[in-house]
């Protein structure tokens, strides 16, 4: 008999660590820090796609200048980015490293929330080419609702 409960676990500790990857090779690839010495500031926000929740994926902020920061969605499609560029970013919101899942509910490691994973449209992914832009500022709060 297969243990449901183990099985999800494990999903869960997989989603996790390909999802620190993908965190790790966007910063990587897009070379953060792009040499400038503008420290980031703190930015939170949510994602929404229509009216629903973005609450598994990855979120990633990138300047002309190559500057980048990304962060998991979680609960609410909410994000916090600590460390985001300032002035003027491109945006992506991916959530295609999650596709093929669609059946199953990612849960969060305490209490008892299941998140809903949400198909993003991929034209969503890449920061430079999703149509999305938002000017940073310290403590900005940012809602970005995503057209189906």
């Amino acid at each position: 008999m297969i243990d449901i409960h183990r099985l999800c676990v494990s999903h869960r500790r997989r989603v996790a660590a390909f999802l620190l990857a993908a965190a790790s090779c966007a910063l990587s690839l897009t070379g953060c820090g792009g040499g400038s010495s503008s420290a980031g500031v703190s930015v939170t926000g949510k994602v929404l796609l229509g009216d629903k929740p973005v609450e598994a994926g990855l979120i990633t902020f990138v300047t002309d200048d190559g500057r980048s920061a990304s962060a998991q969605l979680g609960p609410g499609g909410e994000f916090t980015l600590p460390n985001a560029p300032t002035g003027k970013v491109y945006i992506g919101v991916n959530t295609q490293m999650l596709r093929g899942q669609q059946q199953l509910h990612l849960q969060q490691s305490k209490g008892k929330e299941v998140l809903q994973f949400v198909d993003v449209p991929p034209r969503y992914a890449d920061p430079k080419s999703s149509g999305l832009t938002e000017v940073i500022e310290a403590g900005k709060t940012i809602e970005i609702r995503l057209r189906p």
